[in-house]
């Protein structure tokens, strides 16, 4: 047995350092870099000894001697997604997604594909869709989940009702075994020449295929009435699908085995033909009995899938996402989202149809939504990801859904409508709310019941609620999991699935395997009861109280509220715990899905990660000694600011709309407030100092800008990099000459508006500005310039908050009579716009505050809104031109894509495509600070490159993201406000 008793085992250095000496790849071993691996998309935390990036099978199989040879668990890690702690341990973690994420081989003729083990779903789709091929189990999570842990749970999704699940389309494995030994798991007939060559080798593998026949020899007939008949499951090992036809295809008892078995180093992978069309059809229900019973009814016609939200879910989502109203009534209790695809689009037509009619005439259908082309079915299919979004934000009363224990039951599908109405009453019985959704092909439903595991009551339900809902499942033929796996919350609970017998037989398998259990020991075998153990959040759980410098639980801005629905912003702990550790912030941003995170893209390491860090601070909210020291160390310096750009994608992004963003601005004030504010960074809070000083100078301050003896100077002194190439200043700021203007232009508008024209404008384009005040003009209003300061946005986020409160103290006091009179306020650049809507509620407030925040517009938002009203001057000028639109990060965040690219569209001959290739990089101040611009040119990589290749001009809403890119594309950059002034002749 292990020595899973920390006292015993080595220390984490001890550890480490051997392992430095057996292989190549990175071995992390410092308490912080630890913490970072400690949770994952579980409810646990749970620190490792050390944490070991492979390089390759040979770095494996060394760390398994060495795990092996001293009794410590090992722990196998791919995206770490799963729900029930199968990626956290007290042992060796071994992460995979970071080098061993390779495709070895397609071949698309013999249908087939090698890869890694750490390669995400995403990244594999995206590499099979050139060939018209896919890789058919599509769970949830395939932005961020890994093929490896994929295999490990045997992972299903939407599609499972035409496709089946990983364990079809598993052809053979590479796997590690605790002994080190490397075997290829594959389909093998007892008895056979190449079985008996195997077979008389004194090896381990030989064991184990001469231990897996005598075992079915003994019980093959509790195997093969022991399992449940469904299309998924992933409880328990899969012996029912090891001994078929009189082979044994050891590579399926990998399949849900979740890594206590062996390691996963390379699969070879079925693959089939992408279907050629697909329509989805959206049928509401006023009964959610009505919708369980129509489920058998669908799949008669054969769909490829059958998705199902409930009543809770859409009716909770309406308010932050209005869209839904658009395809589900008000007094929809259920929807299913039905899918049918093949190559002949009249057959899968008629299909469609003779469902619908169908339904109708049983009565069962209150409407239906029927979406043939790709744009409305990715806005159906948009609908039921955002209500399920909804369940990791969703809190009533403090209580929220992010905790999973039964969220996984599979029955047949004849009984999902009694399992829901059963489980239903069970928990209405605890005076439980919950939420459903799930995929009711298959029968597989998931239910999350709003719980605060830092209150008793709740806490003592878990495994009440548990015993009830599961003993339910098993009497209508279920499984207590379909597609997430056992964990450590369920593995008590397989003496209830299976039997006494057969879970003697399991135990059977696990010492055939792995006889001394360092294989990710407690997880579905090994439990008398659910591990509570562990648990981020428990009735006792104590966290450290730090003082903040930003403001929580204040009132949100409508940026947040449009976002999650929050009225009010959670304390400090509570956003820190909003981040459920799915780990979007990693796959998707890989695959381009997403933009959030930018710096993991570019360098991915954990750290690297919003996970990664929000896991850093959940270690220091838990230190059980003075964490000062740490903060005030070289090595969080680095953390807090150089692994985040402030692009703030993770406020939009995010399933459960984390403001990481926010949290790293905290993190940066504690250690300033320690050691004073990093070179470079400095020089952005101070920023509006050294653009007057640079203005009034030039054009002297622009030569010595581009002079390389003052620039290393400037680095020297100031922290500014010497290779950043900078914008020009100009002598005549926009302040002196819009009041030039003025005094020569009276416009006789009789409507006013209040302009922000920030730091860029007043001091690097003035005349930018006057061409905005012109636009603003010929729409017939009346341009007001109050007294202001710089956005401060940089002290706010670099660690200056109470310089950034003096300035949005300043800036408010200045604007709020004019928003309090419905004057509007109108920004160009999208970082000051964000901090009045936004940024400026961190530090104030106040009504004051508010209503500037909800006075204020982006230009192209004002303007879209104008066209909105019916009152935007269209007189525009044709532009014939074919261009491309970048925009930048906290445009999008403040959710005004589609007015900005809206209002182009309005501009005669103009022909507009979205350039969305990730962000450029820049992140304000990050690009600026010494040594930090090459890292940023690494994270803009991609956008840069795509536009090297294209042959369109290319556009961005961003002054700063176009320097950035001029810099990284060698081509010169547009404003999207050039476009405007050629529209309307300015």
């Amino acid at each position: 047995m292990p020595r899973t008793d920390s006292a015993l085992m080595p220390s984490s250095e001890k550890v480490a350092s051997d392992l430095r000496k057996r292989i190549s790849g990175d071995v992390l071993s410092e308490v912080w870099q630890r913490a970072i691996y400690a949770s994952d998309a579980s409810a646990y935390f749970i620190m490792p000894l050390c944490v070991v990036l492979p390089k390759s099978k040979d770095d494996v199989v060394e760390v398994v001697k060495y795990a092996s040879e001293n009794g410590i668990p090992l722990t196998a890690r791919g995206g770490g997604s799963s729900l029930l702690g199968q990626s956290v341990g007290e042992g060796i973690l071994i992460d995979f997604s970071k080098y061993m994420n390779r495709i070895l081989e397609i071949n698309p003729d013999e249908n087939y594909v090698v890869v890694e083990p750490g390669i995400y779903k995403s990244v594999l789709d995206k590499a099979l869709e050139k060939y018209g091929k896919m890789f058919p189990p599509d769970p949830s999570s395939s932005d961020f989940c890994t093929i490896g842990g994929m295999i490990s749970t045997n992972a299903a999704g939407a599609h499972t009702v035409k496709y089946g699940t990983t364990i079809d389309y598993i052809i053979s494995l590479d796997v590690v075994l605790s002994s080190g030994e490397i075997i290829r798991c594959r389909r093998l007939k007892p008895n056979s020449e190449e079985w008996n060559e195997l077979v008389s080798k004194n090896v381990h593998e030989a064991r184990i295929y001469e231990g897996l026949r005598k075992l079915f020899e003994e019980h093959g007939e509790l195997i093969r009435n022991g399992f449940p008949k469904l299309s998924k499951n992933s409880s328990g090992y899969r012996l029912d699908k090891v001994f078929e036809d009189g082979f044994i295809d050891l590579g399926k008892l990998f399949a849900a085995s979740e890594g206590t078995l062996g390691i996963i180093v390379s699969a070879k992978l079925r693959i089939v033909d992408k279907p050629k069309h697909t329509i989805l059809i959206l049928l509401n229900f006023d009964d959610l009995y009505k919708a369980g019973a129509a489920v058998q009814e669908i799949l008669k016609f054969k769909p490829s899938a059958i998705e199902m939200v409930d009543k809770t879910l859409i009716d909770s989502s309406r308010d932050i996402y209005p869209e839904i109203n658009e395809f589900i009534p008000k007094g929809t209790v259920a929807s299913l989202y039905v899918e049918f695809e093949g190559d002949d689009l009249e057959e899968i037509e008629k299909s469609a149809s003779r469902l619908e009619e169908f339904l109708k005439n049983k009565n069962l259908v209150v409407n239906s939504y029927r979406a043939f082309d790709p744009a409305n079915m990715k806005r159906l299919w948009s609908v039921r990801k955002k209500s399920l979004g909804l369940a990791y934000k969703l809190k009533q009363n403090g209580k929220s859904a992010s905790f999973t224990f039964i969220e996984d039951l599979v029955v047949p599908p004849e009984r999902l409508a009694e399992l829901v109405d059963s489980v239903s009453k069970i928990l209405e019985k605890h005076n439980l709310n919950f939420l459903i959704s799930g995929h009711a092909g298959d029968g597989n439903v998931h239910i999350r019941p709003l719980l605060n595991l830092n209150d008793k009551r709740d806490f003592d339900l878990v495994p009440i609620v548990a015993s009830e809902v599961f003993e339910l499942t098993k009497r209508l033929g279920g499984s207590i999991s379909g597609e997430h796996g056992d964990g450590m919350i369920r593995a008590k609970y397989l003496k209830l699935q299976y039997g006494e017998e057969l879970l003697k037989v399991f135990w059977d398998i696990k010492r055939l395997f792995d006889p001394t259990n360092i294989m990710n020991p407690g997880k579905k075998l090994g439990s008398d009861e659910p591990r509570l153990e562990g648990l981020r959040t428990k009735p006792d759980t104590r966290l450290r109280d730090f003082k903040t410098q930003l403001l929580w639980d204040g009132r949100t801005s409508r940026i947040r509220k449009l976002l999650s629905g929050y009225s009010k912003n959670p304390s400090f702990v509570d956003e820190v715990e909003l981040c459920v550790g799915c780990g979007l912030c990693k796959g998707g941003a890989l695959v381009g899905t997403s933009r959030m995170c930018p710096v993991f893209v570019a360098f991915g390491d954990e750290v690297d990660s919003c996970r990664g860090r929000i896991n850093l601070l959940r270690w220091l909210l838990r230190a059980e000694n003075s964490p000062e020291s740490f903060i005030s160390s070289e090595v969080y310096r680095e953390i807090v600011y150089e692994h985040c750009i402030q692009c703030r994608m993770c406020l939009l992004e995010c399933t459960a709309n984390v403001d990481v963003g926010k949290i790293m601005a905290e993190m940066r004030a504690w250690y300033s407030s320690i050691n004073g504010i990093p070179k470079g960074y400095k020089y952005f809070i101070e920023m509006d100092k050294y653009a007057r000083i640079g203005s009034m100078f030039a054009p002297v301050s622009n030569w010595m800008m581009n002079n390389k003896f003052f620039r290393i100077l400037a680095e020297y002194l100031i922290g500014l990099d010497r290779n950043r190439n900078l914008p020009p200043f100009h002598r005549k700021t926009f302040k002196k000459m819009f009041e030039e203007y003025s005094k020569m232009h009276k416009t006789n508008g009789n409507k006013r508006v209040a302009f922000f024209y920030d730091t860029y404008i007043n001091y690097n384009d003035p005349e930018l500005g006057i061409a905005i005040v012109k636009i603003l003009e010929l729409n017939g209003f009346q341009v007001l310039v109050p007294p202001q300061l710089s956005s401060g946005l940089p002290a706010i986020n670099e660690g200056a908050p109470s310089i950034g409160k003096k300035i949005a103290e300043f800036n408010v006091a200045s604007l709020a009579p004019y928003a309090k009179k419905g004057i509007p306020i109108v920004c160009f650049s999208p970082a000051a716009s964000l901090a009045l809507k936004h940024e400026y509620l961190d530090l104030l407030d106040t009504d004051d505050a508010h209503v500037v925040s909800e006075n204020t517009y982006d230009i192209y938002e004002f303007l879209y809104k104008l066209y909105e009203e019916g009152v935007l001057n269209r007189n525009f000028c044709k532009v014939q031109e074919d261009v491309y639109i970048h925009l930048h990060c906290h445009t999008l965040v403040q959710c005004i894509k589609d007015k900005v690219l809206g209002l182009l569209e309005l501009i005669p001959g103009l022909s507009i495509s979205e350039l969305e290739k990730g962000c450029c990089g820049s992140g304000g101040a990050f690009s600026f600070v010494k040594g930090n611009f090459e890292k940023s040119l690494k994270i803009g990589s991609r956008l840069f490159e795509a536009v090297k290749q294209s042959d369109r001009p290319v556009y961005t809403t961003g002054e700063l993201c176009r320097l950035q890119i001029e810099a990284g594309s060698g081509k010169k950059i547009g404003l999207v406000t050039d476009i405007l002034r050629k529209a309307y002749g300015v």
